[in-house]
């Protein structure tokens, strides 16, 4: 009933407790034990394993722990015996569970029975001998185990009645006396030896391998030609086994040759290659199964141990080859290292051929390089040329126009300058033309129109040229009109360069023969040219589009500048259309186009519904108007800034402008911006192409700076492209006029200008009611006159606003707010002030009628005297405050 603590000194016992409380409910204590740290472990036959840790003669410092069937520790929560060996080791024996082995590190009971392959579930008690070995009374039999520190060495005997034992059964008492003599009692009385004097059989018991099954079939019953395979000779005597693929599950059977005690023999295999370390097996259970083994060769060991536990010195070894599926063997990879090699063989050569082609293809590329450098820059030098060019036709149009105004009456010899100009200017355009074909430039700009009538109009500014060379010209139509959709830009330069082939390369009294019909699709046309001149051998017909490609012009004494067909075909397939050419070297050329005039075959983006078509060719280029555009009212007196850094053509602009108006001139942008600073300009003429600072930012910086936003600015150049007009009207300028220009047009525009700029102000000045954004200023404008009316607004009713305070609030000078207004409204600064005064009275009498006083009304918008307010207002808008309110009252 608990565990009692003896007290030496007053021989008495006192009941172990602690903080606690006592053992009062730890029942039936059967051993305890004390351990190497000087800790107790209890026994109970019902609460497992107590382990006690602490100073007993100190009761409060004591803690305990427990170990049994209600923790999980052990299988059982009776234990009867406990035991400390000679190694440290604790063993516990319980009853129905079996041995038990503490395991320190772990903290832990390990149960030992099926490891040691021990029968008896029921451990009643355990001495240790002299020579290490331990013996327990069990309910079958006295055991012998010996386990040294490696625990696989373990030998097991059991002793029953037929060594003559009183009873294989043993209870939980039992005595070890100092001369080593062991005593176990049981049922029948006790068992005493000294365990010295028991004899021991040291003989090795002779064992062997007693079948190999396959699949669970045994060797004797496999086929004859499976066994034959496997094995020559019966499992008994062989000491190989050669499994084919797909036998790779299979177990070992082996017994020992002894009639003594069989059952207590035990079993060690090992398949070395698998298994890491002996597995060991009884007499229970004497085979080794394996299964899923890999292709390889094993080594199968078995080992056994007498009645005694004494293991065998000889190991049986058996060789065990897996043999490996058909793709697997070595004949197998020998013919995979034959197909790698040849793969390895074949990419190296194809990497060798790669290696080559690339060569090739860079050598090719390094030409194709080099040629279109030097294409590039032979197009380069062209366009270089043009640009060149044009300024010096610029001022040639201009002097025939000069000529044309003071010494009229030459008409023949103007019609002849005029017209080689207007060719000079049409080669140099199409050269442009030719380089955004070439950078993918080109955009196509489809309108409706008459087909035929187009075609019958440009064919016909041919007339001169080949009547002068008495060649024979017809142009046919069929039907005389044909309504379609087509680039009007595009199909002059197709039409323009066919014919001027056709003329250059025919010969004095030849013929040209134009014609246009519907193809065999009536959504499509079919363009001819056909000429009977020196015709194109088939040789030359491949590169006859090439770009640069000039033909046999030599026999003509003709010479090209190798891009005109080459042109006409970018154009063509820009348009859609198709170009072929049908020649016979000494009979003639023709050349055929198709191009598609539905609007189904084009975008939306390239149709302009519209478009005016032209129907007669003029000899000048006109850009942006026609000169009869030109407004016949006499402009007042305006001061312009010519910037131009070609000097003949900046004085022939000053000759031309100086009879209307003020001029003053600059070479570049910089000079312009020191101009700006010192005069005040009315409107800008300016090239693109300068040096220092160009006319693209030369205009970005007018429009950006406040002092000089509301500046007109008109952009000169040679440039033409889509994006040069963007790019100009990007930084503000207000026209663009292309090189070479015709003055009058010139002049439109800048009257134009001029009028729209003075209309605004008008505008401004007279209407009462409107938006700034209606009067379409620049944002810099628009930002700075709306500034200005919310600042006077915020001082309507303050008479005392005058100028200099206007000045303090918008942060600018006294002359740029004078400059600005004047320029965009016609109204010096006090005049600004007080038209929106007197706006503000018309808004307030609209919205209050008669009801408001005009004495009222003067005070509340800055007047301080009635009648002047009403002068004012009578000059501003031509009545009376009172005769303004009776007339809105009465509409």
């Amino acid at each position: 009933m608990g565990i009692s603590l003896a007290d030496g000194g007053h021989y008495r016992f006192g009941t172990l407790s602690f903080a606690g409380g006592g053992l009062a409910d730890w029942y039936h204590v059967k051993d305890i034990v004390e351990d190497a740290d000087g800790s107790f472990w209890i026994a109970t036959a019902n609460y497992g394993i107590i382990h006690i840790m602490g100073d007993v003669q100190h009761p409060e410092t004591l803690k305990y722990s427990n170990y049994s069937y209600n923790n999980g520790q052990l299988a059982t929560n009776s234990v009867l015996c406990l035991h400390v060996d000679k190694s440290g080791r604790l063993w516990a024996g319980t009853e129905g569970g079996g041995l038990y082995l503490y395991d320190y590190k772990e903290n832990v009971f390990t149960e030992k029975n099926q490891e040691y392959q021990l029968s008896a579930d029921m451990i009643g008690s355990i001495e240790e001998d002299r020579q290490g070995c331990l013996w327990m009374g069990t309910n079958m039999g006295l055991v012998q185990l010996f386990v040294p520190m490696d625990e696989n060495l373990a030998t097991v005997r059991v002793y029953t009645t037929a060594d003559g034992l009183q009873d294989n059964f043993f209870i939980s008492q039992s005595s070890c006396s100092r001369e080593g003599e062991l005593f176990f009692g049981g049922n029948k009385g006790y068992n005493s030896f000294l365990p010295a004097s028991l004899e021991k059989d040291n003989e090795a018991v002779p064992y062997l391998i007693t079948d190999i099954k396959i699949f669970n079939r045994s060797f004797a019953v496999l086929e004859p030609e499976v066994r034959e395979r496997i094995s020559s000779v019966m499992p008994s005597f062989t000491r190989k086994l050669d499994l084919p693929y797909g036998y790779n599950n299979f177990s070992i059977e082996f017994a020992s040759l002894t009639y003594k005690n069989p059952g207590l023999n035990r079993y060690a295999y090992q398949l070395v290659g698998f298994d890491k370390d002996w597995q060991y097996t009884d007499a229970n259970r004497r085979f080794a199964y394996y299964n899923n083994l890999k292709s390889g060769t094993y080594r199968f060991r078995l080992k056994a141990t007498n009645e005694n536990g004494i293991w065998s010195q000889e190991i049986r070894e058996l060789e065990v080859v897996v043999l490996p599926p058909f793709w697997a063997t070595w004949w197998a990879y020998i013919i995979y290292a034959l197909i790698g090699a040849a793969i390895v063989c074949f990419i190296l050569r194809t990497a060798k051929n790669r290696m080559q082609l690339r060569n090739e293809l860079h050598l090719r590329e390094m030409e194709k390089s080099k040629l279109e450098e030097l294409n590039h820059a032979k197009l380069q030098f062209f366009t270089n040329i043009t640009h060149e060019l044009l300024t010096p036709l610029t001022i040639i149009s201009a002097t025939v126009d000069e000529l044309k105004m003071r010494f009229p009456g030459h008409d023949d010899l103007y019609t002849v300058m005029g017209s080689n100009i207007s060719r000079l200017i049409r080669l140099l355009q199409q050269i442009l033309e030719f380089r955004k074909a070439e950078t993918g430039n080109l955009k196509l700009r489809v309108s409706p129109g008459d087909v035929a009538a187009f075609v019958k109009n440009e064919a016909e500014s041919f007339l001169p040229l080949v009547k002068k060379r008495k060649i024979h010209f017809s142009v046919l139509c069929n039907p005389e009109s044909i309504i379609g959709y087509f680039d009007t830009d595009k199909l002059d330069k197709i039409l323009y360069n066919l014919l001027s082939n056709a003329a250059k390369y025919n010969k004095e009294g030849g013929y040209i023969q134009v014609t246009l019909m519907y193809a065999e699709d009536r959504d499509f046309v079919r363009l001819h040219v056909k000429d009977n001149g020196s015709g194109i051998s088939k040789d030359k017909q491949k590169s006859l589009f090439k770009r640069f490609y000039e033909g046999d012009y030599r026999k003509f004494n003709t010479i090209g500048t190798g891009i005109g067909l080459s042109l006409v075909k970018d154009l063509v397939e820009l348009h859609g259309g198709s170009i072929e050419v049908e020649s016979e070297e000494g009979r003639g050329t023709e050349f055929i186009v198709t191009l598609p005039v539905d609007r189904s075959y084009f975008k939306e983006e390239q149709i302009d519904e519209e478009a005016v078509l032209p129907v007669q060719k003029t000899v000048t280029y006109l850009e942006e108007e026609n000169a009869e555009n030109v407004v016949a009212e006499k402009p007042k007196a305006h001061t312009i800034l010519v910037v131009e850094d070609n000097e003949e053509l900046l004085q022939l602009m000053v000759r031309l402008l100086k009879r209307e108006y003020n001029v003053h001139t600059a070479e570049n942008g910089q000079e312009a911006v020191t101009v700006l600073d010192n005069e005040d300009i009315d409107l800008i003429v300016s090239d693109v192409m300068m040096p220092v600072m160009d006319g693209i930012e030369f205009c970005r910086c007018v429009k950006n700076k406040l002092e000089l936003s509301h500046i007109p600015v008109i952009l000169l150049t040679a440039k033409n492209k889509e994006e040069d007009r963007a790019e100009a009207y990007e930084v503000g300028a207000d026209a663009f006029i292309s090189k070479p220009f015709n003055l009058a047009v010139l002049h439109a525009r800048i009257r134009n200008l001029l009028k729209y700029k003075e209309r605004k102000a008008h505008d401004f000045k007279n209407q009462l009611v409107f938006e700034i954004k209606e009067l379409d200023y620049t944002s810099i404008d628009e930002d700075f006159m709306q500034r200005a009316i919310d600042c006077v607004n915020r001082h309507l009713e303050d008479s005392d606003f005058d100028q200099p305070q206007f000045v303090e609030e918008m942060g600018t000078s006294k002359s740029t707010l004078y400059k600005k207004l004047k320029s965009l409204t016609g109204l010096n600064t006090s005049a600004f002030i007080r038209n929106i005064r007197l706006k503000a009275a018309c808004r307030i009498m609209e919205e209050k009628g008669s009801s408001v006083r005009v004495s009222d009304l003067a005070y509340a918008v800055g007047f301080n005297d009635p009648k002047y307010f009403s002068s004012c207002f009578k000059k501003e808008f031509g009545m009376l405050p009172t005769e303004y309110q009776e007339r809105f009252i009465q509409s």
